[in-house]
C-alpha cells in the first residue's frame, strides 16, 4: 500500500534524527533520508513529493535546504521535477529488500592471491629491520628548506603531467656522479627518474617482456622484485646463487631466458658479492642469447672495503639496464628512483612512465638536485658509510662470540643488513617469529627463496641501519640467546 503524505514526513521526521546521519549538513540529511525512502520502496517510482513547502514547514527546515536535497536527488536520477507539476520519483533498481542476496564470495585473482602472499604486512622498524636507513641521522630541517624552496615558486609546467623521464638538473647531476662511482658512461637523457624501484621493475616488465616470458631470479631473492614479475605474469625461473653471486647451470641456457634480474653488487638477501670473471661470463652468454640483464644496485654506496664497484651497466650499456634507488641512502618516503637505459629504448620508458605512472614530484627532484649540489648528500653518505661500518663491527663480533661455529656470517662488505646463516637443522622462521614476539625485526632467510626445496637455506636478514649501537647489542644478546635454544631443542 502506497504511504501517505503525512507517513511519509513522520517517517523523514525520524530518519533525520538517526546517528549515521547527524552529523551531516541539514540538506545533507533530508537528501540522505529521502533516497533511502526510495531505495526502501516507501517512495515509488511516479509518486509525486509534497511540495517544497509543505516538507520545510512539517520538518521545521528553510525551504532552500529542502531544495537543495530536491536538487541533489534529481542530480543523481533518483527524481525528475517538471515545471508547474512537481517532483517525481524516477525508477532506479529493485528496492532494497527485494535485492539477490544469496551470498558468495568474490575471490582475488590467481595472480592476486600470489602478490598477497608475497606482500609483507608486518611493519619493519628497529634491529633488526633490513633496508631501513637511520631515520634519526638524516638532516630532514636541512632537507625541508630545499623542499620549502621550490615549493614557493613551482614553474606551471610541473603542475601538469610532465613527460620528460624527470628534471633534467637532477639526470644531469646523477650520469656525473654515476661515471665517477659506478663507472657508468652515460649522457642524462639516458636516465629516467621514477617513483622508486618498484617502478622501475614494473616498467622493464611490461616494456622488455611479454606475458608468460621466462626471467631468472637469484634465489634467494628480492621479494619485491619477485612481486612485480608476478604482476607481469611473467614466469620466474629460479637461479641459485653461489659464492660468486648468481649461478644459473650451463644447460639452463638451452632455454634462454627474456630477462635476467640479479644485485651484483651485494646480493639480497645473501650479501655476496658478483665475481668478475662471474660477471664477464653472465654478460656474454646473455649477448649470444639476446637476453636482457636488469642489475638492481640497491645499496652500493655504503661498501666498507675500498670503493664502489663499477656496474655491470659498465660493461654491457646496452643489454644491462641499471637500477637505483635513494631509499636507502636518505630514507624510503623520498619515493625517488632511477633507471639508465639504452638509448634506443628511452623514448619508450618515458612515454610509458608518463601515460601509466607518472612522473615524481618535479617539487623534490628540485629539491634533492639542489641537495646533492651543494654536496649535503656526499657528506651524509660519508658520515653513514662510518656509523655504519661500525654497527656492522660490533653485529658481527656479538655474533661470532656468542654462537661461534653455529653461525657463518655473509654480507659483511656492503650494504645495511649482513646474513647470519644457520645450520639447515634450525628453523628459520620459527626463529624470526620468537624474535618478533621479543620485538626484534629480523626476517627469516627461507623466507626469500622461490623454490625452498632445492635451496635448503636457514638463516637471519639482520638489518643495522635502523638500530643505534646500544639496540644492536640488547637485541643481539637476546637473539643469539633464542637461536641457542633452538639448537638444543
Amino acid at each position: 500500500m502506497q504511504a501517505t503524505t503525512a507517513e511519509l514526513l513522520a517517517e523523514l521526521s525520524e530518519a533525520l534524527t538517526t546517528p549515521e546521519i547527524s552529523e551531516l549538513p541539514r540538506y545533507k540529511r533530508l537528501y540522505e533520508a529521502l533516497r533511502q525512502q526510495i531505495l526502501d520502496g516507501l517512495l515509488l517510482p511516479g509518486m509525486c513529493l509534497p511540495s517544497s513547502r509543505i516538507i520545510a514547514q512539517q520538518l521545521g527546515l528553510a525551504r532552500n535546504t529542502v531544495l537543495a536535497a530536491i536538487e541533489q536527488l534529481c542530480a543523481e536520477g533518483y527524481a525528475k521535477s517538471h515545471a508547474k507539476s512537481g517532483v517525481y520519483i524516477l525508477a532506479t533498481s529493485p528496492p532494497t529488500n527485494k535485492l539477490i542476496t544469496t551470498p558468495h564470495q568474490l575471490n582475488l585473482s590467481s595472480r592476486g592471491q600470489q602478490l598477497a602472499e608475497q606482500a609483507n604486512s608486518v611493519p619493519m622498524r628497529g634491529a633488526f629491520a633490513p633496508g631501513i636507513p637511520d631515520l634519526k641521522q638524516f638532516p630532514f630541517e636541512l632537507w625541508q628548506r630545499y623542499v620549502a624552496r621550490h615549493a614557493r615558486n613551482p614553474k606551471l609546467d610541473w603542475q601538469a603531467n610532465p613527460q620528460h623521464g624527470g628534471d633534467i638538473s637532477l639526470r644531469q647531476i646523477l650520469a656525473d656522479y654515476l661515471r665517477l662511482t659506478r663507472s657508468i658512461s652515460c649522457d642524462a637523457e639516458q636516465i629516467i627518474i621514477t617513483n622508486g624501484t618498484q617502478q622501475s621493475l614494473q616498467l622493464v616488465a611490461n616494456l622488455l617482456a611479454n606475458p608468460g616470458d621466462p626471467i631468472w631470479m637469484e634465489d634467494p631473492g628480492y621479494v619485491g622484485a619477485r612481486s612485480a614479475f608476478t604482476a607481469a605474469t611473467l614466469q620466474i625461473i629460479p637461479q641459485p646463487v653461489d659464492s660468486d653471486g648468481i649461478a644459473p647451470a650451463e644447460n639452463a641456457w638451452q632455454r634462454s631466458p627474456k630477462l635476467i634480474y640479479t644485485t651484483p653488487s651485494h646480493q639480497y638477501p645473501t650479501g655476496v658479492v658478483m665475481s668478475a670473471s662471474r660477471r664477464r661470463n653472465l654478460l656474454a652468454l646473455a649477448a649470444q642469447h639476446q637476453t636482457w640483464i636488469i642489475e638492481d644496485d640497491y645499496d652500493g654506496e655504503f661498501r666498507y672495503a675500498g670503493t664502489p664497484l663499477a656496474a655491470l651497466q659498465a660493461l654491457a650499456p646496452d643489454q644491462v639496464i641499471y637500477l637505483g634507488t635513494f631509499s636507502k641512502i636518505f630514507f624510503p618516503a623520498l619515493h625517488i628512483g632511477y633507471m639508465v637505459l639504452p638509448k634506443h629504448v628511452v623514448n619508450a620508458f618515458r612515454v610509458m612512465q608518463a601515460r601509466h605512472q607518472r612522473e615524481p614530484s618535479y617539487i623534490t627532484q628540485k629539491a634533492l638536485a639542489d641537495f646533492i649540489y651543494d654536496g649535503h648528500a656526499s657528506a651524509h653518505i660519508r658520515k653513514m658509510r662510518r656509523e655504519y661500518r661500525i654497527r656492522r663491527d660490533i653485529l658481527a663480533t656479538l655474533l661470532q662470540n656468542k654462537l661461534g661455529k653455529l653461525v657463518t656470517l655473509g654480507g659483511l662488505e656492503t650494504g645495511l643488513h649482513l646474513a647470519a646463516n644457520l645450520p639447515s637443522t634450525l628453523n628459520d622462521q620459527a626463529i624470526a617469529e620468537k624474535a618478533y614476539q621479543r620485538g626484534i625485526m629480523t626476517s627469516a632467510l627461507s623466507r626469500y627463496t622461490i623454490n625452498p626445496a632445492a635451496t635448503n637455506s636457514s638463516g637471519l636478514i639482520l638489518g643495522f641501519g635502523d638500530a643505534d649501537q646500544q639496540d644492536i647489542l640488547h637485541a643481539g644478546e637476546a637473539l643469539c640467546q633464542l637461536i641457542k635454544i633452538s639448537d638444543t631443542n
